[in-house]
């Protein structure tokens, strides 16, 4: 049941309906509740248990360190819930590779292994319900929170169904209180809800499916090495099918939730437009970044104990990050690649370079933006390729180092729907650089706002291209 589906607008208008209704909060708060497992069961019911258990654990690991008061024993309860979670989590997500390992293992000793290794499928949605509600427990652990009241408020926080498969990830502080009395929306704030779902879902199935997922599955799933043309443009289709995809299910999430009464945070803030890597990461996937910088990074000395263990903590969050999304060599290159970028730069401006202020005007920030925007491709070479063979021969093709007599190529159709997918999404996010949506729309007069909205809804219905799961319910 994704939001690009009939089935899935049916089912949220009926959920938005008995919100409305005259009804006591509390049953309110049941609809949102039995709303978010109806549609986590939708997937498959078998996550159900897996959804409480996270739920479970979190609450009473919580309340259990509130109630301690040495440092030892609330230490404890804290890593315990911690492996706990991450146990599953890890469990789940990268058990594949383990038993594949073992097997590899045993072979080579000696040891009989079984001659069929068992599949594990990854619950959708997992890695962002287990860290959203982990967040929960160890901002209880710090007392910067207090554990909440309500059983049925936290459960609504770990599984509220608009985030619950691929973020934004919420913070408790600010969304448990919306949950004790949730509140109706206005009309412009149901009418703000309905815009951004429906660019959400342009993003995602006109401009990724599509525009740009073709070219990308020309490129990467063929077995033969694409020419540097197509290697190049097949890449930064793929950046764009990326970010449209993510960005486009968090815009849904964001509108769902406004139609709800609640606010959930912005996920993507014109990445495209970045100016270096630490802007670029203050830009994309923002809530997990501020996840890892408050609950990793900070955890582990941050930027106070000098520039090397600094330097280290960088490396350590971008290779957490890159194996977030997996256990793959190609998923660790991408993480240490990040790493290698934000580390470079921090020494590139300690350079006497920072002080000939090279990139303080427009021709220095266009060279420095064509720079992130090049490594950002290598790097995410290794993102979309399975294994590190086919992101090797995908990069010698790339560079003109292609020995191939036969390779792929690009149609002058497929080149130009490419570029002017990118090249607006570039002057889109350029323009607003320094704003936020909601900034922007203000800025807008309403009948450009209607227009825009009514081509988005026209080239949706009209939509040829092939529906493709959304890509993070992947990680």
């Amino acid at each position: 049941m994704q939001f690009n589906s009939l089935v899935f607008v049916i089912f949220f208008l009926v959920i938005l309906g008995i919100h409305y209704l005259p009804l006591p909060t509390l049953v309110r708060r049941c609809n949102l509740l039995v709303a978010s497992y109806l549609y986590y069961a939708a997937w498959n019911p078998r996550y159900i248990p897996l959804l409480f258990f996270v739920t479970s654990t979190n609450w009473w690991a919580a309340k259990w360190i509130n109630r301690l008061e040495g440092v030892w024993s609330r230490r404890t309860v804290l890593w315990g819930n911690i492996a706990l979670n991450l146990g599953l989590l890890g469990a789940f997500k990268y058990g594949n590779e383990g038993i594949a390992l073992w097997s590899t293992v045993a072979t080579r000793l000696g040891i009989p292994a079984p001659l069929v290794s068992p599949s594990i499928l990854l619950p959708v949605g997992l890695s962002f319900f287990t860290f959203q509600a982990l967040s929960y427990t160890i901002d209880v652990y710090r007392r910067t929170l207090r554990p909440a009241s309500s059983a049925l408020d936290f459960s609504i926080f770990v599984s509220f169904f608009p985030v619950l498969l691929a973020g934004p990830l919420l913070r408790a502080g600010p969304f448990l209180p919306a949950c004790c009395r949730p509140r109706r929306a206005t009309p412009e704030e149901l009418g703000w809800g309905a815009a951004l779902f429906t660019l959400g879902l342009f993003m995602k199935v006109v401009l990724a499916d599509q525009f740009l997922f073709p070219v990308v599955r020309k490129v990467f799933d063929s077995q033969v090495s694409p020419t540097a043309l197509a290697g190049w443009m097949g890449t930064m289709a793929f950046a764009g099918q990326d970010y449209c995809d993510f960005a486009g299910y968090s815009t849904c999430a964001m509108g769902l939730a406004a139609c709800l009464g609640f606010t959930v945070p912005e996920n993507f803030r014109a990445p495209l437009s970045s100016i270096g890597f630490r802007d670029l990461w203050q830009r994309w996937h923002i809530t997990l970044v501020a996840w890892m910088r408050d609950y990793v990074f900070l955890s582990l000395g941050g930027v106070y104990k000098g520039y090397s263990r600094a330097a280290l903590n960088v490396m350590i969050v971008m290779i957490l990050i890159g194996l977030w999304h997996g256990a793959a060599w190609t998923y660790l290159i991408f993480g240490m690649l990040h790493g290698v970028y934000l580390i470079g730069e921090v020494l590139l401006l300690r350079t006497p370079l920072r002080r000939m202020r090279l990139w303080s005007n427009a021709a220095g920030s266009f060279l420095l933006w064509t720079a992130t925007m090049f490594l950002c491709c290598i790097a995410f070479v290794f993102y979309r390729t399975p294994d590190l063979r086919d992101a090797g021969r995908l990069l010698v093709a790339m560079f003109g180092m292609s020995s191939q007599g036969h390779s792929t190529a690009l149609d002058d159709y497929e080149i130009l729907v490419v570029s002017v997918v990118l090249e607006s999404l570039i002057a889109v996010h350029a323009l607003r650089r320094h704003l936020g949506l909601s900034e922007v729309v203000a800025k807008l007069p309403w009948w450009a706002i209607a227009s825009g909205l009514g081509l988005m809804l026209y080239a949706i219905t009209l939509s040829s291209g092939e529906a493709t799961t959304y890509l993070y319910f992947n990680y």
